[in-house]
């Protein structure tokens, strides 16, 4: 009933699949344990021959009957997983920030994992933390008081039962000393770490708030961390915690010096540099012009130099454009509220970013040089500018700048140049003293003017020259949508060239850039992606992650920036996700999930000769890991365009080819960003995985799940498919898809039915009004059916240009509407939608909704709403309520295929009764 960990169990995974367990004990403990597992082993099969009869059978537990509410428990089926992955500067500690399921509603704790031990060790925790925090010593206070409550009612138990009375008495004890720590310990671990399984449902206890964030020492393996938004210094070894800010204000941002003497910091908009050992505080951020404040920074490689990234204006879109009206039914009588709503033809607000260089060599002189170096106008709500970077010997940054209105993206280059001092100008030739004597000799105002002039330029530019951004290099992007924000140059080791992701070929790939000789070379190539996440130190190899061996899988590279190689670092066929590479690429910490193995941390030790990859965190209930088995099988198909479509599917257990099942397609359709859809291994999505399994186990169902054109990670072709034609494609695709089923799968070309949500409740409504021969039935979740009425960013982005989408000629306001093509609708179809919904509109399905009460479909269109829900429902309708209902349509409208059961009741003719 309780639980705490200091140390977690590790599971090995070689590269041929095979696992094994390492777990933190003695060779003592380990021999008794086995000698334990071992006695239970022989009971076990003893009592189960006895029950068996000896007819040598054994009698296999009953096992439990798949269902929703199995599947869809109010309070979620998975723990929270391990984030932040951080790698010491040497390589021997990988940090992560992680909370084990039954601390899921406190704040994660700050783990380190030692490769040369092989072991994870908690750093922070509620007994660790309460010492500086009163905040926590009141989560401490309550667990206490929890336990010695538990351990009372435990004692009271055992007097009733007539056992001994020695723990009541010492609960009694206890009870009056409360604040004796030595009472406060069971089993050697602080009671106050102690969490009860009750804990995540006690929303009234108060709550713990853990470590937020932390960065490594450049040269030391310590490391700085932030929690209830102040700093503290944590030492590898010794193991101490020191706290480095007490104040009202919230700290963030935090980075070390480069040569690890101290840290710098951001309190409100003020950047403050601190150096141990001394007294002095510092503010770096110079003062700036009137109505800019700054958002970013980046220290220079040598500590000396500042870009920093500011802005002026309104910098949310979303504060501006129209006002929006949500109903709220929850009380007596219907309130009202307003929210911000930019639609595309919002007007943009006015917003300029800029970038400024701040040489700080003489900051403590108060003569430090501060110059902007380049001005960006917001034109759409898609720009995109990021903190520019520097290379390795502090001259040069580079960043890059996404123009939505022209679609141009540029690569742009400032930089710090050291000045020379100026030699005494050299009499020229011919010329002599007497010459020099009767030369105009200028007046004392003039030379005291241009005196005072040069006294000035040395103020500004003391020893240093700033040179303004200019443009390295320039294309038109007009890939995938989300592609600009994965542009981020980066200097390669010789401080000239640097690398950037470009979608130029047709997929996300690397390339170098060379700004001297204006040359571009791609380093990777292939139908596939690849994503950059970090730089080794010296700048030489870049850690990447790619779907290179399949579009459901994504493992981790190494690439060099040299030769273009690529070095693939993990094992599996899985998907790894938030990677920390050491600099050497040997070591590594990184998330893994596949389908019949959950998300779990894995330290990744490339220098061991068996190519290890150990599981450190234990994030799961246990009756998860059973209902996760299941493998969908995967599989392609060729649509009418020539286009390979992937999908994965399953099937019923007594499936056969020949068979007339129903089928139910699941689809999203929409751009997800950086190489997410639908079809990644381990995507244990409620509508794609557990409900579409739960209906080809339950009901006889062939389900599967595609990613037609639109979605991300295939191309930038593929995902900008839906530019000036939203939905069309994606509905050939799901036809083409059908198609393939009913002659390939055993499916019933009159029971073909869909089901989608936020953009894929706007495709299931898309392809049933403009295919509806073809469709038994739709089930369409919170979908967007008028595109006008949509968030400027997302729809100007997925459909078009923003003067395409809000064109209001005749005619022209309903060209990416479902409501004129709505009266087309044979099929029955669902609509669901939360009433506060402050995303997709909930006037979005009532104005559908009208548009077929007009047209006459009332008798083939539903509503099923969630008074108090938003874009996901979770209000009065939960998960579980929601396939119910989904489950209740399908049956009703496509019949159910389930095994017939073998007890059922005969009728007098001795046939089965029909249902």
């Amino acid at each position: 009933m309780w639980r705490s960990l200091t140390s977690v169990s590790s599971g090995t995974v070689k590269k041929d699949g095979k696992a094994g367990t390492s777990v933190q004990i003695s060779r003592r403990l380990l021999m008794a344990l086995a000698l334990l597992i071992v006695s239970i082993s022989l009971f076990a099969e003893e009592a189960e021959a006895q029950v068996d009869g000896g007819g040598g059978e054994t009698a296999q537990q009953e096992e439990e009957e798949l269902t929703l509410e199995l599947l869809f428990p109010e309070k979620g089926l998975f723990g929270p997983s391990a984030r932040s992955m951080s790698i010491s500067h040497d390589g021997r500690y990988g940090a992560y920030l992680w909370r084990p399921y039954p601390e899921r509603r406190h704040g994660a704790d700050l783990w380190i994992y030692d490769f040369d031990s092989g072991e994870s060790s908690r750093i922070t925790r509620v007994s660790v933390m309460s010492e500086f925090q009163k905040t926590t010593r009141k989560v401490r206070k309550d667990r206490i008081k929890k336990a010695k409550k538990r351990k009372q009612k435990e004692g009271k138990q055992k007097t009733e039962n007539g056992e001994d009375e020695a723990e009541k008495e010492g609960d009694e004890s206890d009870e009056e000393h409360e604040d004796d720590k030595d009472g406060e310990r069971e089993n050697d671990v602080d009671i106050g770490d102690l969490v009860d399984e009750k804990d995540a449902d006690d929303e009234k206890a108060p709550r713990y708030g853990g470590v937020r964030s932390y960065v490594w020492s450049p040269k030391a393996d310590t490391l700085i961390f932030t929690s209830e938004g102040d700093l503290y210094r944590y030492e590898t070894d010794g193991g101490a915690i020191t706290r480095l800010t007490r104040t009202v204000e919230r700290e963030r941002a935090v980075r070390y010096l480069p040569d690890d003497s101290g840290y710098t910091y951001l309190r409100d908009n003020s950047l403050i540099c601190v150096r141990f050992g001394s007294h002095l505080i510092e503010q770096l951020d110079p003062k700036l012009p009137e109505g800019e404040r700054m958002q970013s920074y980046e220290l220079s490689p040598d500590g000396n130099r500042l870009v920093l990234l500011t802005s002026k204006g309104q910098a949310n879109t979303s504060g501006s454009g129209d006002k929006v009206t949500i109903v709220n039914y929850r009380e007596r009588f219907a309130r009202t509220r307003e929210v911000n709503r930019t639609v595309p033809s919002s007007k943009v607000p006015e917003f300029e970013w800029g970038v400024y260089l701040y040489d700080m060599t003489k900051h403590m002189s108060e003569e430090g040089v501060l110059k902007k170096v380049h001005t960006h106008n917001r034109s759409g709500p898609r720009d995109i500018f990021r903190v520019p970077q520097w290379s390795p010997d502090s001259s040069h940054i580079a960043f890059a700048v996404f123009d939505q209105a022209t679609s141009l993206v540029e690569i742009l280059e400032a930089r710090i140049e050291v000045r020379q001092a100026e030699e005494e100008e050299e009499e020229e030739d011919g010329e002599d003293e007497g010459n020099a004597e009767e030369a105009e000799q200028p007046d004392e105002d003039e030379e005291d003017e241009k005196a005072e002039g040069q006294d000035d330029a040395e103020e500004e530019e003391p020893g240093i020259e700033i040179i303004e951004a200019k443009v390295v290099y320039k294309f038109f992007h007009h890939g995938g949508p989300n592609t600009p924000t994965l542009i981020r140059p980066q200097y390669l080791t010789d401080s000239r060239r640097m690398t950037f992701l470009t979608e130029q070929s047709g997929f996300r790939h690397v390339y170098v850039l060379d700004p001297l000789y204006e040359t571009l070379d791609q380093l990777t190539h292939g139908r596939y992606e690849v994503y950059p996440f970090d730089i080794s130190a010296d700048h030489a190899t870049l850690f990447v992650r790619s779907n290179r061996e399949h579009i459901s899988r994504n493992n981790i590279y190494s690439l060099d920036l040299e030769s273009g190689e690529m070095t693939k670092l993990t094992a599996e066929g899985g998907v790894y996700s938030g990677a920390a590479v050491s600099d050497d690429g040997t070591h590594a910490l990184a998330t893994y999930v596949d389908f019949g193995e959950l998300r779990e941390l894995r330290a990744i030790d490339q220098a061991d000769t068996d190519e290890v990859e150990k599981i450190i965190t234990d994030s799961h209930p246990e009756k998860v890991k059973k209902l996760i088995e299941p493998i969908p099988e995967y599989f392609t198909f060729e649509n009418r365009d020539g286009y390979t479509i992937h999908g994965h599917m399953f099937k019923p257990d007594d499936w056969k080819k020949d068979d007339q099942r129903p089928l139910l397609i699941y689809v999203y359709g929409g751009p997800l960003g950086s190489n997410r859809n639908q079809l990644a291994r381990g995507s244990y999505s409620g509508s794609s995985y557990l409900f579409a399994y739960y209906m080809a186990k339950t009901h006889g169902y062939v389900t599967c799940t595609i990613d037609p054109r639109g979605v991300s990670g295939y191309g930038a072709k593929f995902e900008k498919a839906n530019f000036e034609q939203v939905g069309k494609p994606q509905v050939e695709d799901i036809v083409d898809c059908g198609k393939w089923m009913i002659e390939n799968h055993g499916v019933d070309s009159e029971r073909i039915g869909m089901h989608g949500w936020s953009f894929g409740g706007f495709q299931t409504q898309m392809c049933l009004y403009t295919e509806p021969d073809f469709f038994a039935c739709g089930i369409a979740g919170a979908g967007p059916t008028e595109w006008f009425n949509y968030n400027a960013w997302y729809t100007t982005g997925t459909i078009g240009t923003r003067e395409n989408v809000t064109d209001k000629k005749a005619g022209e306001s309903d060209k990416y509407s479902l409501l004129p093509i709505a009266k087309n609708l044979k099929a029955k179809l669902l609509l669901v939608h939360g009433m506060e919904d402050s995303n997709v509109l909930y006037q979005d399905t009532v104005r559908v909704y009208r548009e077929l009460l007009k047209a006459g479909k009332e008798t083939l269109v539903e509503l099923f709403l969630d008074p108090t829900g938003g874009h996901g429902l979770g209000g009065d309708v939960k998960s579980i309520g929601r396939y119910r209902k989904y489950e209740e349509f399908l049956v009703r409208v496509m019949g159910s295929e389930a095994p017939e059961d073998e007890d059922k009741d005969e009728d007098e003719d001795g046939d089965a009764d029909e249902t």
